[in-house]
């Protein structure tokens, strides 16, 4: 899973419209990424804990949005948890503009990765 979810050449498919990254997976990297029904996002990678969690923000004029990525494993199997915490004079107008559309792109991509891992 791990593989699959630190690739942004594997995310286009039903919810992301395009995703590339700029040199290795690693902290300070960039990210660029088009979600359906979102503009263009950068994301720089901000954390790393290999095969558990990376971290990511972007920022925009009073807006900073921090992507946390988490895969938790248990004997009954794989959960991955996308989380966007929002910040900043606009967070709470961002908020209700386009959470929910952040909440249908976590929710497309982890499932978009978790049938490309087999799971």
């Amino acid at each position: 899973m791990w593989t699959i979810w630190t690739n942004p050449a594997a995310w286009p498919g039903d919810i992301i419209r395009a995703a590339k990254i700029k040199g290795d997976f690693e902290v300070g990297s960039r990210i660029t990424l088009k979600p359906k029904g979102l503009p263009t996002t950068r994301l720089t990678i901000t954390q790393i804990d290999l095969q558990h969690r990376w971290a990511a923000v972007s920022k925009l004029p009073g807006l900073t949005i921090e992507f946390e990525h988490i895969i938790e494993s248990s004997d009954s199997g794989t959960r991955l948890v996308e989380r966007g915490i929002l910040t900043g004079t606009f967070a709470g107008v961002a908020a209700h503009l386009i959470g929910h559309r952040l909440e249908s792109m976590f929710a497309g991509l982890t499932a978009q990765c978790a049938r490309q891992a087999g799971t």
